[in-house]
């Protein structure tokens, strides 16, 4: 599972989780990460990346200047086995004289029972602060926070499609908030039905599980389930499955359906007015 964070008031970055299966029996993992070539061979520039493994995030330098900070959630840091390689990624070693060139490899290792990949992927240059990162205790998935100048994101990730602890509770399979001034303003959840944070319920679907996202003004919904109540302010519209979604306010709550509240049926009513900019 890959997600893309892109807005305009905060460096766009990936959060990525990798669900692992295999059987009930412990095995050697390896996860690797390619970048980019290159050390002069193949014809490529002399521009090879540099890792440092020594501490929590990862970082990759780039020959060109740019960095990579790759932050691990899970498994935990002190049990994987961290290493950095030259690699050539091609199959006959560039002798048909298309080579990709030798690439610095990442390679982290464990022996484990199915384990759970969950890190957040942050690429910046020198004119850009990377965030300050977290790992959060949660008593059933994952989490992180990512600490940005003028906002917090969160990160979560829940296996079993249940996230649990440090103020959270909700079923889903990812899930990612980012508040301003302490109050969530954009957040999209993956195979979703529920999620509270601090107390305030940011989602709520009556059907099937559904990825739900918000850009604050704007409700977007790949389902084909009934309702969504959904916590904003400020958004005004809503798509399902790329068709409008009539959407009714209640406080600072939208409604997302097709059938109307039944107060509507009453004269006047909050949840009777339609959402509009």
């Amino acid at each position: 599972y890959v997600l893309v964070v892109k807005s305009s008031d905060a460096p766009p970055y990936l959060v990525l989780a990798d669900d692992t299966k295999m059987d009930s029996a412990s095995h050697a993992y390896d996860f690797l990460l390619q970048t980019e070539y290159g050390d002069g061979t193949g014809g490529r520039p002399s521009e090879l990346n540099t890792w440092s493994t020594a501490q929590n995030p990862l970082r990759v330098t780039g020959g060109k200047g740019g960095l990579l900070d790759v932050f691990v959630v899970n498994p935990a840091f002190g049990s994987l086995g961290k290493a950095s390689a030259v690699f050539n990624t091609d199959k006959n070693g560039g002798a048909s004289g298309n080579s990709d060139g030798n690439n610095n490899r990442l390679k982290l290792s464990i022996s484990a029972v199915d384990p759970q990949w969950f890190m957040a992927l942050f690429p910046y240059d020198s004119q850009i602060t990377p965030p300050s990162y977290a790992t959060l205790s949660l008593s059933q998935g994952y989490g992180a926070r990512m600490q940005f100048a003028s906002a917090a994101d969160y990160a979560y990730y829940g296996p079993g499609n249940s996230i649990q602890g440090s103020g959270v509770s909700g079923s889903a399979k990812m899930a990612w908030a980012r508040e301003t001034g302490g109050l969530p303003t954009r957040y999209a959840f993956a195979y979703a039905t529920q999620f509270t944070k601090d107390g305030r319920q940011l989602l709520q679907v009556t059907g099937q599980p559904a990825h739900v996202s918000t850009d604050g003004q704007a409700l977007y919904v790949s389902s084909q389930s009934n309702s969504y109540t959904v916590y904003g302010p400020s958004i005004n519209s809503a798509s399902a499955n790329g068709q409008n979604l009539p959407v009714y306010k209640a406080g600072d709550y939208r409604l997302a359906t097709m059938t109307p509240p039944a107060t509507c049926s009453a004269q006047g009513g909050d949840a009777c007015s339609p959402a509009e900019s």
